[in-house]
C-alpha cells in the first residue's frame, strides 16, 4: 500500500467516525475524534483493519502479528466501516461516556433498559432522562441504564404528540440473540 493510499484510508476512517459523532449531536465531532481516537492511537496503540473490522491494538501486538495469515481479531474491536458509514462496537460507545454532556443520550428506567436489551425500542414512558443537544428527529442517541452503563444506541423519533422515543438500532443483547438464532438453526438441521 502506498503512502497516498494509507493517507486516503485514514481520511475515510476519520470522516466515517466524525460522521457518526455528528449524528449523535456533537457540535465538535472533529475535536472529539482527535481526543478519543487519535489520542488512544498515539499512546503505543495502532488502528488495525481486518476486512471491514477496525481494532485498536498495542503496537507490540501489531508487530508480532505481522505476516500471520487468517487473522480475524487483534486487540480491542472498535467497530467496522461499511462503505462510508462507521458502525461502532460497544467498547467505542463506552469510551464516549466522558463526553456525554455534548452528545444526545437517553437514560432508561429498569424495565425499559431490559426491554431495550431485548431489542425493543425505548418508549417515552421508559425514558427517565434525556440530553438532546441536537433533538432533531432522525439523529442518533446513546442509550444508558440508570447506572449510566451504555446499552447501545438508537434513532431519535417523535410520536404524534411530540414525545421523544428511541428506535433501537443496536443494543448489547444483539450478540446473544444472534448466537441463539445460530443454535436454533443447528438444532433444525
Amino acid at each position: 500500500m502506498s503512502s497516498e493510499d494509507a493517507i486516503e484510508g485514514q481520511a475515510a476512517v476519520e470522516n466515517a467516525i466524525v460522521g457518526f459523532l455528528r449524528s449523535l449531536g456533537s457540535k465538535r465531532a472533529e475535536g472529539l475524534f482527535h481526543e478519543r481516537v487519535e489520542g488512544s492511537i498515539s499512546r503505543n496503540f495502532e488502528l488495525v483493519f481486518l476486512k471491514e473490522e477496525m481494532f485498536l491494538a498495542p503496537t507490540e501486538l501489531v508487530k508480532f502479528s505481522e505476516g500471520m495469515n487468517g487473522l480475524v481479531y487483534v486487540g480491542m474491536r472498535r467497530g467496522r466501516i461499511s462503505g462510508k458509514i462507521f458502525i461502532p462496537a460497544p467498547s467505542f460507545l463506552e469510551d464516549l461516556k466522558p463526553f456525554i454532556d455534548e452528545l444526545n443520550y437517553a437514560v432508561l428506567n429498569d424495565k425499559a433498559s431490559w426491554l431495550f436489551l431485548c431489542g425493543r425500542d425505548a418508549l417515552p414512558n421508559g425514558i427517565s432522562r434525556l440530553n438532546l443537544p441536537d433533538p432533531t428527529a432522525g439523529r442518533l442517541a446513546l442509550v444508558f441504564n440508570s447506572g449510566m452503563e451504555c446499552l447501545g444506541y438508537g434513532r431519535i423519533e417523535k410520536n404524534g404528540e411530540g414525545d421523544v422515543w428511541i428506535r433501537n438500532l443496536f443494543d448489547l443483547g444483539d450478540f446473544l440473540r444472534r448466537e441463539d438464532k445460530k443454535e436454533e438453526r443447528r438444532k433444525r438441521q
